[in-house]
């Protein structure tokens, strides 16, 4: 009986330890479609404006390409912002203190991409309705 409630105990530990894991694999945004017919313009400020409005701070805009970085306390995220008239991409360039190792990064750093999707998508809807 002694040996079965180690056991369960053991397994509660473990399983209560990997849920305390703050890192995660890296979710990059990817030819994310642009399904308005805005223009090539047009996308380049929606996603300047859902930057901004988030608290990243565009760092180059050439190309057709928006460098993007966003500092929370200690805390750095760059993202390369590729875009064109038909979609998209929010790709990881870089971080400071985000546990970054491999393909995995700290868990904020995916939240803080979603938001910033999120929000360009935003944008884009209403550019479209104000058509």
């Amino acid at each position: 009986m002694k040996r079965i409630i180690l056991t369960v105990l053991l397994l509660a530990t473990v399983s209560g330890l990997s849920a305390c894991t703050t890192t995660q694999p890296i979710h990059d945004v990817e030819k994310q479609a642009v399904t308005s017919s805005a223009s090539q313009d047009e996308v380049r400020q929606a996603i300047v404006d859902a930057a901004t409005s988030l608290g990243w701070v565009i760092t180059d805009d050439y190309d057709n390409e928006i460098t993007a970085v966003l500092d929370i306390r200690t805390h750095q995220a760059t993202v390369s912002i590729p875009y064109s008239s038909h979609d998209y991409s929010i790709l990881y360039k870089n971080s400071i203190n985000l546990n970054h190792s491999g393909d995995k990064i700290h868990r904020n750093y995916n939240n803080w991409v979603a938001n910033l999707d999120r929000e360009i998508r935003r944008n884009l809807n209403i550019a479209r309705t104000d058509l």
